[in-house]
């Protein structure tokens, strides 16, 4: 496959930074990554070269280590001017000859590294990834975290792919890094993405997950470890996963003792999800009465012979399956009833593993649900699990080549950065680099080139999809271009990941100027999404507070009215709307306007069957009737408002 490392033909010419994602469709930067070839490039860590800049990494080592990247990042902003000239003068390409680095004499064509240059940029920016990490240890701990990593220079590559430096807490990165390599650096070697993920889980310490009035904790971490190495063997999916996959594994929140548990009552199931309905739910609980797994003393034993409700089904389903050596994650979410708590978890469809579910009831299945990200502890979308089931099944030198690019992207993200901070200081250090306007142009280029690049290899890097998100949400696109780019996202996410496609797309719609711009591609983005009325909704809703903003409410009552119409029974944006709406006429005092809005909306949800008193009181058809209820009172229909106010009441109240 050829490797055009071309973004736009007219770059050094250009008046303003821009991304030019219109050029991608034809022009974009590959490193073969859909061709027969690729294993050839991005080959496992060579231990020498990494060893070697490990050697290298101590504070007076890390300005070398900067320099050294950025040399080689200059090198293919280079290329990739090179690349442009040759694109509009032609006969530039027929005179140059091949000589020493050009691929092109091995079956291949002109692209932005050559192997030796792949080869460089690998240990280079793990390095640089290593040196973040270490940027606050005194001379002692710094030497000792070196010595650890030089022991095992797969384990330290590895670490530095899986780090974040802006999330982590990296004082426990590196502490837990050194303590396992002198616990047993053999063992680490061996299991390097197992140790990298115990790394960046605990940082802060052991891990707690709060499940309603209880709250279950993880062992130590060095525990952890020697858990899973000495029940490698039994494990479901063994312990050599991608990190990000083995984040969702060891993040265990019980004790060694219940994890033993777990593991010898559960170790031959066959499959995880039917767990879930075996712990009985407790209905008696929900009329006030304390749950009985809470009077026996709440743990895994106790909740399987006991019961509880669906937030102890989810905890105990996520929980013997991490014990089994299998990614799950206790994934919460809201539809138009209530409040539910369920199970994800990595399960075989024949020879494939995929991502599934256990008692996300059908209410729930249009609902976006949130789990805690073990890394960063920040709430996230569970659609994001499904491709990352996908990225964990990624040829490693795939993903290794991913990162790579990825990595590299953030190298330039800090030096444009520092340089324009710098420059608006007028900073006068000769040791801090003042990037020319043009340079930083060509390097805002290139990033997009890398992560674009870095997407083709594996369109399921969900990282690399947030990093596009975030450069592109910073450029300032023409309609064009993220017309384009649109087109981009919704050919590698699909239907498959449709909460990727409104994570990625919103930031960037905002991005543009003009409010029409925006607003057509709010209206294109609801279109696409509308079989998940959740998302949909959310789009309609982010162009109504986009033309509220410019102080058009008559268009924002129209986009807040598509909600309603379209998706009555959406949940909570259904409210947010209508809440919207309703706010507008009431500034207007027209109240009467007002009751009769809430009477549209609520003569067409559905109300909920068959639910407990608590649940249908949480419900927003409930909610949503209790506010039409106020709006007819304030109209002087007392006798209506009492009226339906039995009503809402005897449909939820307890049979």
């Amino acid at each position: 496959m050829s490797a055009i490392p071309f973004a736009r033909t007219a770059l050094r010419a250009a008046s303003r930074p821009t991304l030019l994602f219109g050029c991608i469709a034809s022009t974009l930067l590959t490193w073969g990554a859909a061709s027969a070839g690729a294993e050839d490039l991005f080959l496992p860590v060579d231990r020498e070269d990494m060893t070697a800049a490990i050697r290298q990494c101590d504070p007076a080592g890390s300005r070398r280590i900067r320099v050294r990247l950025d040399g080689i990042i200059d090198e293919m902003k280079a290329a990739l001017l090179a690349a442009q000239d040759e694109k509009i003068n032609p006969k530039k390409r027929e005179k140059r000859k091949p000589g020493k680095g050009d691929d092109r004499g091995k079956g291949g064509s002109d692209s932005l590294l050559s192997a030796d240059l792949q080869a460089r940029l690998t240990s280079a920016v793990a390095a640089w990834r290593l040196t973040q990490v270490a940027r606050d240890l005194s001379p002692k701990e710094g030497s000792a975290f070196w010595k650890a990593l030089e022991q095992s220079p797969t384990f330290a590559h590895t670490l530095a792919m899986t780090v974040d430096p802006e999330r982590d807490t990296l004082s426990g990165v590196w502490q837990l890094a050194t303590e396992i390599v002198a616990t047993d650096a053999a063992m680490v070697d061996r299991h390097p993405e197992l140790a990298a993920a115990i790394c960046v889980v605990y940082d802060t310490g052991n891990v707690s997950l709060t499940v309603n009035e209880n709250r279950g904790r993880s062992p130590e971490p060095d525990l952890v470890w020697k858990w899973y190495t000495s029940k490698a063997d039994s494990m479901r999916f063994g312990i050599d996963l991608a990190p990000e996959l083995l984040t969702l594994i060891v993040d265990v929140p019980a004790g060694i003792d219940e994890i033993g548990w777990a593991h010898k009552n559960f170790g031959g199931a066959k499959e995880i999800g039917p767990l879930y309905q075996q712990i009985e739910y407790d209905f008696e609980s929900l009329k006030g009465k304390p749950k009985k797994s809470n009077v026996a003393g709440w743990n895994l034993p106790n909740i399987l012979k006991h019961g509880g409700i669906c937030a102890d089904q989810a905890y105990f389903t996520t929980t013997v399956a991490k014990s089994l050596g299998i990614p799950a994650v206790y994934t919460i979410g809201q539809d138009s009833t209530t409040g539910h708590a369920w199970a994800g978890f990595v399960r075989m469809d024949g020879k494939k593993p995929v991502w599934d579910v256990s008692g996300r009831y059908d209410s729930y299945k249009g609902v976006t649900g949130v789990y805690r990200n073990p890394q960063t502890g920040q709430a996230q979308n569970d659609a994001v699990l499904a491709m990352l089931v996908q990225w964990g099944l990624e040829p490693k030198a795939e993903r290794i080549a991913s990162s790579i690019l990825r990595v590299a992207d953030e190298r330039i993200e800090t030096r444009v950065r520092d340089s324009e901070r710098n420059a608006k200081l007028k900073v006068e250090d000769k040791d801090i680099e003042i990037l020319s306007s043009s340079d930083i142009e060509a390097l805002r280029e290139l990033r997009e080139a890398l992560i674009t690049a870095s997407l083709r290899r594996c369109p399921t890097d969900v990282r690399s999809w947030f990093q596009l998100r975030d450069l592109g949400a910073s450029g300032g696109l023409e309609l064009s271009e993220m017309e384009l780019w649109f087109g981009r996202i919704t050919d590698l996410c699909g239907e498959k990941y449709p909460e990727m496609v409104l994570e990625v797309s919103a930031p960037l719609i905002k991005s543009l100027k003009e409010t029409t711009d925006q607003h057509k591609l709010w209206l294109s983005l609801a279109d696409y999404l509308s079989k998940r009325a959740d998302l949909a909704s959310q789009a309609l809703i982010a162009d109504g507070a986009m033309w509220e903003k410019a102080s058009d409410d008559e268009r924002a009552a129209k986009a807040y009215g598509l909600v309603l119409k379209r998706y009555p029974d959406a949940g909570p944006p259904t409210e947010a709307a209508l809440a919207k709406l309703a706010s507008m006429l009431e500034r207007r005092d027209e109240p009467r306007s007002l009751a009769a809005l809430y009477e549209s909306v609520f003569t067409r949800m559905t109300p909920p069957k068959d639910m407990a008193k608590l649940f249908g009181k949480n419900s927003s058809w409930y909610r949503v009737g209790k506010k039409y209820v106020q709006a007819l009172r304030g109209i002087g229909k007392k006798g209506e408002a009492n009226a339906l106010n039995d009503r809402i009441e005897a449909h939820v109240d307890d049979k």
